[in-house]
């Protein structure tokens, strides 16, 4: 076992396990991914463009089970399946595949995870809004595709107090937290095949460190739901050159 596994080994296992509800359908994907248009790559090209290039244009009144919507929306899907995966077995896979890449899934599994462990310690990201950035890259493979998740968070960690800050963000210094992990997932017309293939996780701050060690609480409560829903504003995304640079890092994110 490695350093990094033994250190954050409960959110390991909660990465591992796939800790997330499988219920959703189709239509919550086309719900959730506008929210993260700028965020999600697919092929290093971002969903915004894709979207555009089918113009998709998500507001308050679109439809999300208008079949022509949802027809435009599988197309992009289609980027993501394997050529094993034939034609007559699709509406089942992109079934599959919302119960897996919809908000609450895999898409940000690593940043949920640490929210749920801050909670669970009564504690909270300050400026999620303002000083978090993320980047999901989905990049095809034989069998389906990799999924890599990274996040730059350049804010204070409070204890539920922003006025009060526990840990600062310092001018001119290194990310206050940084994270990425790595999924490799298997498609197939049976179902959904998740591996996770690592994590690192980045702070310079020994007592904020301590308390991600913990690992998330085996709970619910309305307090952690709230943190999630927080997670899905509009966040600015990282180019291309940050993230093959951050997610090849071996020893740390760069600031």
């Amino acid at each position: 076992m490695t350093k990094e596994l033994q250190k954050y080994q409960g959110i390991y296992n909660a990465l591992e396990k796939g800790d997330f509800s499988r219920n959703a359908d189709l239509s919550q994907l086309i719900k959730d991914w506008p929210r993260l248009s700028h965020v999600i790559h697919i092929n290093n090209q971002p969903l915004s463009k894709l979207f555009e290039d089918r113009e998709l244009d998500f507001d308050e009144e679109t439809d999300i089970h208008d079949p022509e919507v949802q027809a435009k929306f599988k197309q992009i899907l289609d980027m993501l399946l394997p050529q094993s995966v034939s034609s007559q077995d699709h509406e089942n896979t992109y079934q599959q595949l919302s119960s897996v890449l919809h908000q609450g899934g895999l898409l940000v599994s690593l940043e949920t995870q640490i929210v749920k462990t801050l909670t669970g310690s009564e504690r909270m990201l300050d400026s999620v809004k303002k000083d978090m950035s993320r980047r999901v890259d989905l990049n095809t493979t034989e069998t389906g595709f990799s999924l890599k998740e990274l996040f730059i968070y350049r804010g204070n960690v409070s204890q539920r107090n922003p006025d009060e800050p526990e840990f600062e963000q310092k001018p001119n210094a290194s990310a206050l937290l940084t994270g990425k992990c790595e999924y490799d997932v298997v498609v197939n017309k049976e179902n959904i095949e998740t591996t996770l293939k690592g994590i690192l996780i980045s702070t310079k701050e020994p007592g904020l460190e301590e308390i991600l060690e913990k690992g998330p609480p085996i709970l619910k409560s309305q307090a952690i739901k709230q943190s999630l829903k927080e997670l899905m504003c509009t966040q600015p995304s990282i180019t291309s050159e940050d993230a093959e640079r951050n997610i090849n890092t071996k020893d740390g994110l760069s600031p």
